[in-house]
């Protein structure tokens, strides 16, 4: 589209003609059109000046959208037959600019300088495109972050909430039974209280992990990487939930034939066995089990986590690994677990998923690359 300044100068070159047409009028036209086209005047139907041979190209000229276009049309005289002239038709705003580009004293570098400034326009509007579409996809950018951060306070304010609320009860229960004489349980009682506290400290943990991970682009940190026993590390996870699985009265099993290599951050994949397995004994019915299984396949661990709960639905297997996303009979915690999961994963190359247990309830899985077998 032509600019004002530009459409103001054309309009004032004294050796090329030029005459706008707004809605199938022409509205102004310089002294060297109405000196070569007898028939032009402002105000007249634009199709007056051209042969009825003319009138479909012309009206084609018209409606087209682009930036330019250059018809040849038929141009009635005042005496005579039509003659053939090729006009270049610049679209500026909502009107159009009819420029003769063959007419005696027609300067070229007038045309020079018309071809010029329609390629700059050209990559102006197509960079305006391109900055148009960045800002819009920045836009939603921010909304999705302002979802998530309405949708974390949301849920850290209610985790948090919970574990305090107990620890208040817990106190006034304590000052309650000091101030009337009655026998004190502090055994219990500080039981209740460490174990509240340690629910929100590991809340806390599961924050800076997942702020720390964030921060970490593409690939593991110089140094963090070493070759991990995968089918070990297994092991010692189950062991230290062990207390956690018999609380809930599950029982965790490891079936890892195999010594596994896989190179790693050890504290990394620790932390998502650790996530995986305390969400599947949160969701495992008292008297089932979890299963743990390490293998080789190709060239991958593959690491699987089964469990005999309400499983997951098709809907929610993707974005259940998504950022405070807790998905249907499955909630928990502020629902970063699965997210650090992902995050971890991938960090090492690797993919993660969910699935249905043939068991019934659902299994985790996720593989770690270049792994081999080995003491």
């Amino acid at each position: 589209m032509v600019g004002s300044e530009l459409r103001a100068e054309l309009v004032a070159d004294g050796q090329v003609p030029v005459f706008a047409v707004r809605d199938g009028r022409v509205q102004e036209a310089n002294a060297s059109a109405r000196a070569v086209f007898a028939m032009l005047r402002v105000g007249a139907d634009v199709s007056e000046l051209f042969d009825e041979r003319s009138w479909e190209k012309l009206a084609e000229a018209l409606r087209k959208s682009t930036f330019a276009t250059s018809p040849e049309l038929q141009v009635r005289r005042s005496s005579g037959p039509p003659v053939a002239v090729r006009f270049l038709i610049l679209s500026c705003a909502d009107e159009q600019l009819f420029i003769a580009q063959h007419v005696t004293g027609y300067s070229e570098g007038m045309v020079e300088k018309l071809m010029q400034a329609n390629s700059t326009l050209a990559n102006t509007t197509r960079e305006l495109s391109r900055q148009a579409r960045d800002l819009d996809v920045a836009k939603r950018r921010l909304q999705q972050q302002a979802e998530l951060r309405e949708m974390f306070i949301a849920a850290l304010a209610h985790d948090l909430k919970a574990p305090l609320n107990s620890i208040l009860l817990t106190e006034a229960s304590l000052r309650h039974k000091a101030s009337t004489a009655r026998p004190v349980e502090p055994e219990r009682h500080a039981e209740r209280v460490e174990r509240h506290a340690r629910r929100m400290v590991a809340l806390i943990d599961s924050l800076l992990l997942a702020a720390r991970l964030d921060a970490v682009d593409g690939a593991l940190p110089a140094g963090s990487v070493e070759p991990v026993r995968v089918d070990e590390l297994a092991r010692r996870v189950v062991d230290g939930l062990s207390a956690l699985a018999a609380d809930a009265h599950v029982t965790l099993a490891v079936n890892a034939p195999d010594a596994v290599r896989a190179p790693g951050n050890a504290d990394w994949l620790e932390q998502v066995f650790a996530n995986l397995l305390t969400n599947a004994i949160r969701h495992s019915p008292p008297g089932r089990g979890v299963d743990v299984t390490v293998a080789l396949e190709g060239e991958e661990a593959v690491c699987r986590v089964a469990d005999e709960g309400p499983g997951v639905s098709r809907e929610d297997s993707e974005r259940i690994f998504e950022r405070f996303v807790q998905g249907g009979e499955r909630r928990g915690s502020v629902g970063l677990g699965l997210y650090i999961c992902r995050r971890i994963v991938s960090l090492h190359g690797g993919r993660i998923w969910v699935e249905a247990n043939p068991g019934g309830g659902a299994r985790f899985g996720f593989t770690l690359p270049q792994a081999s077998l080995g003491e």
